[in-house]
């Protein structure tokens, strides 16, 4: 089973953010600044995250959260690109929307494959 999004409203927002939903369940989610910031400006108030479930063996699951479709769209997007992990994608769409993010890296991706970076 993998969960596609959760709804509720934050009971506790910093580095993880906290999700109360029906039936007093809590999911510790990882959402990015730009989220962040949005959701500490409209506090009590419930909303959609979509999710991204990261299942390791031996480790936690860690849940990546993202208030628009198009920035999970862009995060799995990211994360595809080799040496590109959860952690430096999410540092990418805490500055750039979900499709400025596509195109930074696909045009990062065109560079490397012309000889443009290494």
């Amino acid at each position: 089973m993998s969960l596609a999004f959760i709804t509720g409203t934050p009971v506790q927002i910093h580095k993880d953010l906290a999700i109360a939903v029906p039936g007093g369940i809590g999911y510790a989610v990882r959402v990015n600044d730009r989220d962040r910031e949005y959701l500490l400006d409209h506090p009590g108030q419930p909303h959609r995250v979509y999710l991204h479930e990261k299942c390791a063996e031996g480790e936690p699951v860690k849940l990546y959260g993202f208030l628009e479709v198009q920035d999970l769209v862009a995060f799995r997007g990211i994360i595809s690109i080799k040496g590109v992990g959860p952690e430096i994608a999410m540092r990418i769409l805490s500055q750039y929307d979900g499709l400025n993010a596509m195109l930074l890296g696909a045009g990062k991706v065109s560079a490397r494959h012309s000889g443009g970076l290494s």
